[in-house]
């Protein structure tokens, strides 16, 4: 009898002790799988569609625990809410409450989404069909309006993007007002607004970078010229987003240098040219916005300066004289780009003083490693834009190699010193074997003025050309994958214009092939389109 007590007990004591190293073994327990199902909604208040609901709280309530997540970001309700702070959120273990501090607009259909911004305890899994959807009258307005967005310039589709309805008058600006209804689009582009009140509506689309539901000078815009006049649902509307800027630069800043003989003039944005009157000697810095105006007495300039969508800016400045004596110590800059196969060299001179004139004899290139044949790039050979700026345009013309050479002293200012800055570079005899040629046949319309860019993979433009009835071909492209897009020059002055919402004036057509070429060394490629 006691040895069969000590058998069972040894034998629960064997079976514990299993147990026990078995639950040691950190390699024995799983978590399980992980939990990929988002939280589903099994309790509205008020129930989707209620009618005549006037209670200044809702709630939206899930099968499992939940949090927020960016809900003041992602949380959407139309119309639109005119104060900053007209609700509060109260989370609970299961639920977000949306408790409105004023009584809401009588006879009105709400539209509130979550969006993503409810996403469960646990794993961050969004919820789905996270919306309340009510009316505080006794119809629910029903209309739609759908469609996608896109980069005009790229043809892509944009997300979160904020596409919205204004109520319809001249006055209606996207960079003052916020949209009575609003919504934001998908990661295909794709917009839905819901539930909209019958009426005429400005609809506007903002790559709303910094979520301020305006837009910013900095952001792409779209828009539609006419005003929507909406008694039916509409779901194919293309809204292409363009960057956009109708405004003038403005004068931000103005002070007398005390160190040097010269006043500075600042831009809100960047200018590409300038015009004084009475004429001053300047200097416009590398981004634009700063402009060195040289002059030794008081007097009164006036100013005309353009943006480079063509914005101008008049103004009349009283400068006072400046005080300065010193002189600023002469800097050059020197930025270059080379066409192997057409051996043409490009040069971008910047210089933070005006600049008087060049010594010929120090920008030259020995041809074929020849020092006898030496080839000088006088005055005639540049442009200049600006006072402190030349470009230099040139095919260099050799056989085998060539080696150009700018030297000390090559530039003098208007104060009489001369540049320290040396550049120089070995060009040598391009093979055209290594290179492609694109022959494009493109048909149009009988009297549209197109313009062919041919684009690089990163999407920088290579070459423009005009299309004409003839086959455009380009010579000597390095191997590689290209794009072309195409911009109707309906105005005929070379660029694209991006138009004008003030004025409700859509950029001007783009057209974007989108077939890539790929083309290989000493290939010869023909492509025949038609522009749409």
């Amino acid at each position: 009898m006691q040895a069969s007590r000590w058998f069972c007990s040894a034998m629960l004591t064997g079976i514990g002790l299993l147990l026990l190293c078995r639950c040691a073994n950190p390699g024995a327990l799983t978590g399980g799988p992980k939990d990929t199902i988002p939280p589903q909604v099994v309790k509205r208040i008020p129930p989707l569609g209620q009618t005549n609901f006037k209670s200044q709280e809702v709630s939206i309530t899930f099968n499992e625990p939940v949090r927020s997540k960016n809900l003041q970001q992602e949380l959407i309700i139309t119309p639109r809410l005119q104060e900053k702070d007209a609700y509060e959120i109260i989370e609970k273990k299961y639920s977000i409450i949306l408790r409105f501090k004023k009584p809401l607009l009588e006879n009105t259909t709400y539209s509130i989404h979550f969006r993503n911004g409810i996403v469960d305890a646990t794993e961050g899994n969004a919820a789905q069909e996270a919306m309340i959807v009510f009316s505080t009258g006794a119809q629910l307005d029903s209309l739609q309006v759908g469609g996608t967005c896109t980069q005009a310039l790229s043809g892509e589709s944009i997300e979160n993007a904020l596409v919205g309805l204004y109520p319809a008058h001249d006055s209606i600006d996207p960079a003052l007002h916020e949209p009575l209804y609003l919504t934001k689009t998908n990661n295909k582009g794709q917009f839905r607004l819901q539930f909209v009140k019958a009426g005429s509506y400005q609809l506007f689309a903002i790559d709303d970078q910094n979520n301020n539901g305006k837009w910013d000078k900095t952001e792409l815009l779209g828009f539609l010229p006419e005003a929507l006049s909406l008694q039916n649902s509409i779901d194919s509307l293309h809204i292409e987003l363009v960057p956009q800027d109708v405004k003038a630069p403005q004068i931000v800043g103005k002070r007398a240098s005390g160190q040097y003989a010269y006043t500075v003039i600042t831009f809100n944005e960047g200018i590409d040219s300038c015009h004084l009157q009475p004429a001053l000697p300047f200097v416009l810095d590398k981004s634009g916005r700063i402009l060195k105006l040289y002059h030794r007495d008081s007097l009164e300039v006036q100013i005309t300066a353009r943006d480079s969508t063509g914005n101008l800016l008049h103004d009349t400045l009283q400068l006072a004289a400046p005080q300065g004596k010193e002189k600023e110590k002469f800097e050059v800059d020197i930025s270059e780009s080379y066409q192997a196969y057409t051996q043409e060299l490009q040069l971008k001179i910047h210089a933070n003083k005006p600049i008087a004139r060049q010594i010929d004899s120090l920008f030259y290139a020995y041809i074929d490693q020849d020092t006898l044949n030496k080839q000088l790039f006088a005055r005639a050979y540049f442009q200049q834009p600006t006072p402190n700026r030349l470009v230099f345009k040139q095919k260099i013309d050799f056989r085998d190699s060539a080696k150009i050479f700018i030297d000390k002293g090559w530039l003098i200012s208007i104060e009489e010193d001369s540049s320290q800055t040396q550049w120089s570079k070995k060009v040598n005899h391009a093979n055209p074997k290594e290179f492609a040629t694109l022959r494009l046949y493109i048909e149009k319309k009988e009297g549209e003025r197109w313009i062919m860019q041919l684009l690089n993979k990163e999407n920088k433009v290579i070459q423009e050309h005009k299309v004409g009835s003839e086959p455009i071909e380009i010579k000597g492209l390095p191997p590689g994958e290209y794009k072309l897009r195409f911009f109707q020059d309906s105005n005929a002055n070379g660029r694209w214009d991006s138009g004008n919402y003030k004025e409700k004036i859509l950029h001007e057509k783009i057209f974007i092939y989108n077939k890539a070429l790929r083309l290989k060394a000493n290939w010869e490629v023909e492509e025949r389109l038609v522009i749409e």
